[in-house]
C-alpha cells in the first residue's frame, strides 16, 4: 500500500543556507540522486559556480521534503524546466506526493527553498554588492513606484528596492515563470497588516527573502539562519 503525504493546508516551509555548507555535503554523494531531467540540465551547464547553485538548490529542496514529510531526501525527483519552476515527480518507494509545489532560489553563497501544498514562489538576494541609484529608479519607475523611490535618500532607496525586487521575482515563481522570462509588467507592493498579506519579507543584514504565495500563509522554517531574520508583510498595490 503507497504512504501518502500532504503538508498541512495554507502553510509553507523555508529553509535558507549557506552554499558552502550544502556543497560540503554534497562531497559525500554522487550525483545519482539527481533526475533524467536535471541531469541534462547539469550537462548543459558550463560555470562551475552555476552548477554549485544547481546542485544545492535541488539538494536542498529534497531534505525540506524529507523533514516535512518524511522518507529519504534522495527518494524524491523534480523536473527541471529551462525558465520555469520545478515540479515534484512520484518520489521512489512508494511515497505518493498529494499536491506539493517547490521553489528554488540562490544568490552568490545563498540559497533557498520553499516547499507548499499550494503554488509558492521564493527569492533569496544578496544585497551587499551596491546597485546603481539611476537604474533602481528607473526599475521602480516600471512598477510605478517613482514618487516614492524619488523622496528616499540611497541607502533606503537600495532596501526599497531589494523588497520590491524579492517580492516580484517571488511573485512570477508562483505563477511558474520568472521575471526575466515573462513579459508581464512587475508590480508595486505595499505594506500591510499580518492579517491581510499576501507575501513576506524577510531581512537579516544584507541578506533578502521574500515568499509569495496566492493564499495568506503561515510560514515555518526549522533552519538557524531563518531566525535571524526581521520580517514584513506585503499585498500588491491595489489588492
Amino acid at each position: 500500500m503507497p504512504n501518502e503525504f500532504a503538508l498541512p493546508e495554507n502553510t509553507v516551509w523555508v529553509c535558507v543556507k549557506h552554499l558552502a555548507r550544502l556543497s560540503e555535503e554534497l562531497h559525500r554523494y554522487d550525483g545519482a540522486w539527481l533526475s533524467r531531467e536535471e541531469n541534462l540540465r547539469l550537462e548543459s551547464m558550463l560555470s562551475n559556480s552555476r552548477r554549485a547553485q544547481f546542485l544545492a538548490g535541488r539538494y536542498l529542496v529534497r531534505n525540506c521534503l524529507s523533514a516535512q514529510l518524511g522518507g529519504s531526501w534522495h527518494t524524491y525527483h523534480l523536473s527541471a524546466p529551462v525558465g520555469g519552476s520545478p515540479r515534484l515527480l512520484d518520489a521512489a518507494n512508494g511515497i505518493v506526493i498529494q499536491n506539493i509545489h517547490v521553489s528554488i532560489s540562490h544568490s552568490h553563497d545563498w540559497v533557498a527553498c520553499a516547499v507548499a501544498p499550494q503554488e509558492v514562489g521564493i527569492d533569496v538576494e544578496l544585497s551587499s554588492r551596491r546597485r546603481d541609484f539611476a537604474t533602481i529608479k528607473q526599475w521602480m519607475r516600471d512598477i510605478d513606484d517613482s514618487k516614492v523611490i524619488n523622496e528616499r535618500d540611497e541607502s533606503s532607496a537600495q532596501r526599497l528596492f531589494y523588497e520590491q525586487w524579492t517580492l516580484n521575482e517571488a511573485w512570477f515563481k508562483q505563477l511558474g515563470v520568472t521575471q526575466q522570462n515573462n513579459v508581464t509588467k512587475p508590480v508595486a507592493f505595499r505594506t500591510c497588516s499580518e492579517t491581510d498579506r499576501r507575501a513576506i519579507v524577510g531581512r537579516a543584514k544584507n541578506l533578502y527573502v521574500a515568499v509569495y504565495s496566492s493564499l495568506a500563509s503561515t510560514v515555518r522554517s526549522s533552519d538557524r539562519a531563518f531566525a535571524n531574520f526581521s520580517w514584513s508583510s506585503w499585498c500588491i498595490n491595489n489588492q
